[in-house]
């Protein structure tokens, strides 16, 4: 269903979509977390850096948080939500997609928006762990990541996964792919294809038999090329159309059956109007989409609290008030 959204404006100085977007993520102060790791090991011999947050006793609400691109466990808004969930009662894990956790693996798989073995894993071992109320976040990939498995997992669920909250989610990886070349994105593009294209060049050197054309990385001008000649490629997809094709997740929130929310800001840089997923919303039981005016892209500042961002605001609101955990 479509919710009207209760989002209060971000402060008067955060006036435009980038203020919204980066202000909140490298200004803010780093809320008190003090994470404990441990690793679980991938069927493919590559393995996943989780980092709990646990609070004394033996708790059965857990929140699994899943970060964006190119982003890990130690990210501000990762933390912002930890410190949520853990005053609302919950433990916290928040796990590291493969290549993120500061400590490389040789393999030669990575992550995309639309991988979801691997979250699977995370959230079985959870449920080994004793945990029986499950909440999902994800934030942007993460996003991806959370509502695609959520949906292709459907009625078939963990029996603990209770909802999902998700935010800036780029539900139509095509549109956001060719959106990221626009001008006003040469800065996002630059920092992600960065770090991006130093591990395909890690990749490539530990693996000469899977034969990515490195030699290309040098002619990349669009997000699509990245895509089409590395990312498709490392994932066995024939070109980057059926990657994003696997990976949109437009194309799964209709089978979602646990309550499930997706804020994304209408300013939002990185996404375009087709990630404004109305339509599957419209008469959709259990899963409710709600545009904000502003908050940029997994921004969400707010005037109503100097200590939280508004989007850690509404995901306890909505596992209280719509959950009801």
């Amino acid at each position: 269903m479509i919710l009207q959204t209760p989002y209060a404006p971000p402060p008067r100085w955060q006036y435009n979509a980038h203020l919204q977007t980066i202000a909140p993520n490298r200004l803010r102060k780093k809320p008190p977390i003090a994470y404990t790791r441990s690793r679980i090991h991938t069927p493919d011999g590559a393995h996943l850096s989780l980092d709990w947050s646990k609070l004394p006793g033996n708790n059965h609400k857990l929140a699994i948080l899943t970060h964006g691109l190119e982003g890990s466990s130690d990210r501000m808004y990762m933390l912002g939500m930890a410190h949520t969930f853990n005053d609302l009662g919950f433990d916290v894990l928040a796990w590291n997609t493969r290549s993120c956790d500061g400590a490389w693996v040789p393999n030669h798989r990575l992550y995309f928006h639309g991988e979801i073995d691997d979250i699977h894993l995370v959230t079985t071992h959870a449920c080994q762990q004793g945990y029986t109320q499950i909440v999902m976040v994800g934030f942007s990939m993460g996003a991806s990541i959370t509502l695609k498995y959520l949906g292709t997992h459907g009625a078939n669920i963990l029996p603990a996964i209770k909802a999902g909250v998700t935010f800036s989610c780029p539900a139509e990886l095509g549109d956001c792919a060719r959106y990221m070349d626009n001008p006003q994105n040469r800065i996002y593009k630059r920092l992600f294809l960065t770090t991006m294209k130093a591990k395909v060049q890690r990749i490539a050197a530990e693996n000469p038999g899977i034969g990515l054309p490195v030699q290309k990385l040098k002619q990349v001008r669009s997000w699509y090329d990245f895509d089409d000649w590395f990312s498709a490629p490392l994932w066995n997809f024939t070109n980057a159309d059926a990657l994003y094709a696997a990976g949109s997740a437009n194309r799964f929130v209709e089978g979602i059956t646990v309550p499930t929310l997706l804020v994304n800001a209408a300013n939002d840089p990185m996404l375009p109007l087709s990630c404004m997923p109305f339509g599957q919303a419209q008469s959709h039981q259990y899963f409710h989409f709600e545009q904000t005016a502003h908050g940029g892209h997994v921004g969400f500042s707010t005037r109503q609290s100097k200590l939280r961002m508004w989007s850690e605001i509404r995901a306890a609101a909505f596992v209280n008030e719509i959950v009801g955990i």
